[in-house]
């Protein structure tokens, strides 16, 4: 017994100093466990809710390395971005409900349904080594404002299959080339975009995935009973597009002639009409791979079979244009529109578009260009007149593709005197105009902003620029032309 007692206190006498060290260990280890899960977010609301800004440090310094131009490809080197210095802007970003005049800040309700999207992903989504990837590809067979249609789209499909966007190029009407290329960041606010959904450059794609894509999602299938010989033609103009686009972007994509084993077609189920993604988002097939890079080829032809509509208040607060826009937007509201209310008009009706729809056999192409055949321009300013009255506005903006010498706007404008448009916006004196001189792809997006904010907004029928204002501005306080004439 007294040896049994001599040895229990030789062994606590040894043992009980690395006791204590062993304890003091384990809690550590518990503290940084339960500090750790507490600030790994749950879901993206909660993210953004601890994180005021939605910016960490790592995607602040992403968004600096964004703003200088890096290695895309070597044409592509050779452009200078120039959207970041604009210079002598003030910070007059005061949100776009032209009534209310709030500060734009997210609200974490309108993300909610990209929330239940990714309701399962893993917290860690963002670490590079788990990422995957959708590398969309915008064709230069539309204008920017389909393109911009096609982000939303994309980004739409990147949510549901749990993957990065890539940040890849816009371009010019009709072209795919270098010289009519627009980075990003000079379309949308990245920084916005990232508060939606997680984000890659072109460079963290190249690097993530060698330099190429792996499998690429067809957007053109022969369902819809589209005949052998327009689907063929299709993937053809589709195919050496895709060509110019890796000269462009550096990013090696599959030959969809010579390579159809890399190729991922739609499902030939897919129900006929015009359904919303989320319908149809579990089906086998659709979207789906194992494969780490993927790419989107002619994301455009898929808004004739799905739509994003369901998300239209998500991308009206996260899919913005950029910020010096924005301002200088803000800037012409205070000094030339001098803070009033104001009409905003999108008049697309030129030579070019009458040529292209008037000679189409739909119902309402032929509804609206029989509507605009009947309208000069007395029939417009009394519109006018009458929207001002009702809705108590004091000026009027018109976006118009219409040359400053055209015989109908020269018409409008003796009628209404006050009526601008961009040739006044260009010789107003604002400091920061001049960025915008020549080039229309920053003038177009300068009167999206303004009709945007406008109090009322009266836009063209079959004009997706007019179709992207609608969708930011959810819809609210607009009509169409020609559809107002037979309303009035």
């Amino acid at each position: 017994m007294i040896v049994r007692r001599k040895l229990i206190n030789f062994s606590a006498k040894i043992w009980r100093p690395y006791a204590r060290r062993v304890f003091v260990l384990l809690a550590v280890l518990l503290l940084c466990k339960i500090l750790r899960v507490s600030e790994r977010p749950a879901s993206l609301s909660d993210e953004l809710r601890s994180r005021p800004n939605g910016l960490d440090d790592k995607n602040e310094r992403d968004s600096e390395k964004h703003g200088k131009l890096k290695r895309y490809g070597t044409k592509f080197a050779a452009k200078k971005l120039e959207v970041n210095n604009v210079g002598g802007l003030k910070n007059l970003d005061k949100g776009f409900n032209p009534v209310a005049d709030k500060r734009f800040v997210p609200d974490i309700q309108y993300l909610k349904p990209f929330d239940d999207i990714r309701e399962k992903r893993r917290s860690r989504f963002h670490r590079r080594e788990e990422k995957k990837y959708l590398f969309p590809i915008f064709l230069g067979n539309q204008g920017p404002n389909n393109q911009l249609q096609s982000f939303k789209m994309s980004a739409v499909i990147s949510a549901y299959r749990n993957r990065a966007l890539v940040l890849t190029p816009f371009f010019n009407h009709f072209t795919v080339d270098t010289e009519d290329l627009r980075l990003s960041n000079e379309t949308v606010d990245i920084d916005a975009v990232r508060k939606l959904l997680p984000v890659a450059t072109i460079e963290e794609f190249s690097e993530a995935c060698g330099g190429r894509v792996d499998v690429l999602f067809h957007g053109v299938n022969m369902t819809n009973n589209m005949a052998w010989e327009d689907y063929y033609s299709t993937l053809t103009y589709v195919n050496d597009m895709l060509r110019i686009f890796t000269k462009v972007t550096g990013i090696s994509l599959p030959d969809m002639q010579k390579e159809p084993g890399r190729l991922v077609h739609l499902p030939d189920d897919i129900p006929d009409g015009y359904t919303p993604f989320r319908k149809v988002a579990s089906m086998p097939g659709l979207f789906q791979s194992k494969r780490k890079c993927v790419g989107l080829a002619y994301p455009y032809g898929l808004l004739g079979r799905f739509y994003y509509y369901d998300y239209v208040s998500v991308f009206a607060k996260t899919v913005l244009r950029p910020k010096y826009i924005r301002d200088l937007a803000e800037q012409i509201i205070q000094e030339t529109l001098k803070n009033f209310r104001y009409l905003g008009i999108h008049w697309r009706y030129n030579d070019e578009w009458r040529k292209n729809w008037c000679l189409m056999k739909c119902e309402r192409c032929r509804k609206a260009c029989s509507g605009l055949n009947a309208t000069g321009s007395d029939v417009l300013v009394n519109v006018i007149d009458k929207l001002m009255t009702r809705n108590s506005l004091r000026g009027v903006y018109i976006a118009t593709p219409l040359p400053p010498e055209d015989p109908f706007l020269l018409d409008l404008r003796r009628q209404l005197p006050t009526i601008l448009t961009s040739t006044d916006i260009l010789m107003s004196g604002i400091k920061d105009v001049g960025v915008l001189k020549n080039d229309n792809y920053k003038i177009s997006m300068l009167e999206q902003e303004l009709c945007k904010r406008s109090t009322f907004f009266l836009g063209s029928s079959l004009s997706s620029w007019t179709d992207i204002v609608l969708e930011d501005r959810e819809r609210k306080d607009t009509a169409l032309i020609p559809n107002i004439f037979e309303d009035d």
